[in-house]
C-alpha cells in the first residue's frame, strides 16, 4: 500500500517537485561541477528564484543563493576556490519542500599562459519533507465515493535528513583582449561532473528503500567576442542524466557592450545588454535576457513549454531571475574611442 501511495504521488506530480536545473544555469554554476567554483571571477555573489507551472496548480518554486571565490589568486603554479550555495525548492499543493546546503573546495592547476585544470569536491546537507495537510489518500475511498472520515496513509518519516558528495573536472581556457577596440577575447569552459555516488537513502518511510540516484553532468559555454565591434556571440550547451532521465539544453545568447567603462573618470559607465536564445530538448523553448552595469548583472528568462504537458499549460512554462556581484565584472575598464 506505501508503495502505492508514493507511486500515486509521484505520478500526480506531488512526490518530486521541479528538477534542480535551471534555464540560465550558468549562474548557479556550482549546481552543474563542484570545480566551478572560482572559475569565471575572483569573486562573485548570486542569487536566482524560478517559478514553474503555475498555470496547472500550485506553482513550483525554486530559490538559491551563492557565493564563490579564488584564494591566493596571484600564485604561478595555482589558487584554491571555494564556494558554497543554498538551494530551497517548494513543490504542488502538499507543498514538498527539499533544502540543500552545498559546500565546494577546490584547486586550479596552471596549465600555460591560457589554460588552466580545475577539480573540486562538494559536500552536501539535505533535508526533505511533505505536508499532509489537506492530502486525500486511496485509503479513503470507500468503494463509492471519498470520505474523508476514513483514516489516510501513516507518514511514518514525513521530514527526512540525507547527506551527499559530488566532485568535478572544468578546463578552462582564456584568452585576453587585445588593445584598446580590438576585441577579439576567447574564453570557454568545458567539464563533468558526478553527484550523489553515495546515493543517500531518500524515504518518506523508515523501512524505505528508496535513495538517491546517482546524477552525472557535462557542459560547455563559451565567450567570443566578434572582434572590432561591440558584439559577443556566447553559445552554451549543458546536459545531465539521472535514472534514465537525460536533459539536455543548448543555444546562444548576444551581448552588446553599449558603453565601456573608464579608469580615469565616472562620466563611462560600463553597459551592456545580452539576448538569448535556448532548447531544452523535447520540453521547452527558452528566451533570455540580460542587463550588465558595472560589476552587477540581473536578468530573466522565460520556458515557452513545447512538451506534450502543454495540452494541460497552454505553453506557459517558468519564470526564472538572477541578481549577480561579480568583483571581476564583465568589462576592461577602458575609455571608449569615439
Amino acid at each position: 500500500m506505501k508503495r502505492m501511495v508514493l507511486f500515486f504521488l509521484s505520478f500526480s506530480g506531488l512526490s518530486f517537485g521541479q528538477d534542480l536545473h535551471f534555464s540560465m544555469p550558468e549562474y548557479l554554476s556550482m549546481a552543474s561541477n563542484p570545480a566551478l567554483a572560482g572559475a569565471n571571477s575572483s569573486l562573485q555573489i548570486t542569487a536566482n528564484y524560478r517559478n514553474q507551472w503555475g498555470s496547472v496548480a500550485s506553482p513550483y518554486t525554486t530559490a538559491a543563493a551563492s557565493i564563490d571565490a579564488r584564494i591566493n589568486e596571484n600564485r604561478k603554479r595555482g589558487y584554491l576556490v571555494a564556494g558554497g550555495f543554498f538551494v530551497t525548492d517548494k513543490a504542488g499543493d502538499q507543498r514538498i519542500t527539499t533544502n540543500t546546503a552545498n559546500l565546494n573546495f577546490g584547486y586550479y592547476i596552471r596549465l600555460g599562459k591560457y589554460r588552466k585544470l580545475g577539480v573540486a569536491l562538494q559536500g552536501v546537507f539535505g533535508q526533505r519533507g511533505i505536508s499532509k495537510d489537506g492530502a486525500t489518500y486511496p485509503s479513503q475511498y470507500d468503494g463509492m465515493a471519498y470520505n474523508a472520515s476514513l483514516p489516510g496513509e501513516n507518514f511514518n518519516n514525513p521530514m527526512f535528513a540525507f547527506m551527499s558528495v559530488g566532485a568535478g573536472l572544468n578546463y578552462s581556457f582564456e584568452r585576453k583582449d587585445g588593445y584598446m577596440r580590438q576585441r577579439n577575447k576567447v574564453k570557454y569552459n568545458l567539464g563533468a561532473a558526478v553527484f550523489n555516488p553515495n546515493v543517500p537513502y531518500y524515504s518518506y518511510f523508515l523501512t524505505g528503500n528508496d535513495r538517491l540516484n546517482m546524477r552525472y553532468n557535462v557542459y560547455f559555454d563559451s565567450y567570443f567576442e566578434i572582434k572590432n565591434t561591440e558584439g559577443t556571440i556566447m553559445p552554451g550547451v549543458y546536459a545531465q542524466m539521472q535514472a534514465g532521465s537525460l536533459d539536455i539544453m543548448g543555444g546562444a545568447k548576444y551581448r552588446y557592450v553599449l558603453s565601456y567603462g573608464s579608469q580615469k573618470t565616472e562620466y563611462f559607465k560600463p553597459i551592456a545588454l545580452y539576448g538569448g536564445l535556448y532548447y531544452r530538448y523535447n520540453d521547452a523553448v527558452i528566451a533570455r535576457f540580460q542587463f550588465e552595469y558595472r560589476e552587477f548583472m540581473t536578468g530573466m528568462s522565460y520556458d515557452i513549454n513545447i512538451s506534450k504537458f502543454k495540452v494541460a499549460t497552454g505553453y506557459f512554462g517558468g519564470l526564472e531571475l538572477f541578481l549577480r556581484y561579480n568583483i571581476v565584472g564583465g568589462f576592461q575598464n577602458r575609455k571608449k574611442l569615439q
